[in-house]
């Protein structure tokens, strides 16, 4: 298979960074369900597999760049649930949500990681024990719930995202089920946005 040129995967980058606007703006205004498209983008610009390399891997940047977090990673000693990805909205008229961090939060902390460690480094932790890396939620989303492809939800996953697994409960509404992973996703991708937005592509 012939290999793309570097120009052809600067317009690559380009389009996916296009697509990702529109579902970052599809989201907020409140079309949750637009978070599997943005996994998948996500999962076409950094995801490398045995048998493919994502784009920003054959642009040759993705390890060189040091990747803005919006999240901490799981402190081990902390026995309570941990949720980085999102903040907790709580409002007196309805019940408790999970809200994704934006733009201002990035650019008002400015911590910076290498791609191992944004990818594969547990930030949310649920009562249960179980952690998440963004690698893991990005592909619930595009391999499994419905992104790319239909599968089986892995039963940590799945208690995550329609059991309420992370154990807040609201006066209003009693157990928090809204799932955190979408609103996480699509803190993750506005990091990746930042990044394309904010480092050199040649």
């Amino acid at each position: 298979m012939a290999k793309l040129t570097q120009d052809e995967l600067i317009e690559q980058v380009t389009t996916q960074r296009k697509l990702l606007q529109l579902s970052m703006d599809a989201f907020d205004a409140g079309n949750e369900v637009a978070a599997l498209q943005l996994a998948v983008t996500i999962r076409v610009l950094v995801h490398d597999t045995t048998n493919s390399a994502s784009l920003l891997q054959q642009l040759g940047v993705k390890d060189s760049w040091q990747w803005i977090t919006a999240a901490s990673p799981v402190d081990k000693a902390n026995v309570n649930t941990t949720w980085n990805l999102t903040l907790m909205a709580i409002s007196a008229e309805g019940p408790v949500t999970w809200e994704p961090q934006g733009r201002d939060y990035l650019e008002q902390f400015q911590t910076f990681v290498t791609f191992d460690e944004w990818w594969k480094t547990p930030v949310v932790k649920d009562e249960n024990g179980a952690e998440f890396h963004r690698r893991g939620l990005v592909l619930v989303l595009a391999n499994k719930a419905g992104g790319a492809h239909v599968d089986k939800v892995p039963k940590d996953a799945e208690a995550l995202r329609s059991q309420g697994s992370l154990g807040w409960e609201s006066l209003q509404s009693g157990l928090i089920t809204q799932s955190p992973i979408e609103p996480s996703v699509r803190t993750i991708a506005e990091e990746l946005a930042y990044m394309i937005d904010n480092n050199p592509i040649t």
